[in-house]
């Protein structure tokens, strides 16, 4: 009788433990979609593709993977990139972006959501210029 007893107490313990887990989890939003949402607001500047602009890249991780950038044949980002991570980088000409878990990696154009930079799990790369503006390729910047 008493194994019983302790038998439905462990079930009961386990139950009510699960169900918590479960509420608390559901009223939390997870961090990477609320970064997500951040990145996804396309700014003002957008609509500016002229030539003479700058080129204003923004680099967000969604998970941790070893990010490159070279802008305008200069490095200036050639290391890990943590999940929530986000930096800017300004060009004249060019990007140059890899990644070696592409679909980790959100990327903005002056603003505008970029296509991702290949399939999850796997090494990408994309070069960026002003044309990338003029052609609103606007991809799903969500991986």
């Amino acid at each position: 009788m008493g194994s019983l007893l302790l038998l439905a107490l462990i079930f009961y313990s386990v139950w009510y433990g699960w169900r918590h887990i479960g509420a608390s989890r559901a009223a939390k939003p997870a961090p990477a979609a609320i970064g997500v949402s951040r990145a996804a607001k396309p700014a003002p500047a957008a609509t500016a593709a002229s030539p003479d602009a700058d080129l204003e890249l923004s680099v967000s991780a969604s998970a941790t993977t070893h990010v490159r950038v070279i802008a305008d044949d200069k490095v200036l980002l050639d290391s890990q990139v943590y999940a929530g991570d986000t930096r800017h980088f300004t060009a004249k000409r060019q990007f140059d972006v890899s990644a070696t878990n592409s679909a980790a990696v959100l990327l903005q154009l002056n603003g505008r959501p970029m296509a991702p930079l290949g399939p999850p799990g796997t090494f990408g790369r994309m070069v960026y210029t002003h044309k990338d503006l003029r052609q609103g390729n606007g991809g799903d910047s969500k991986p």
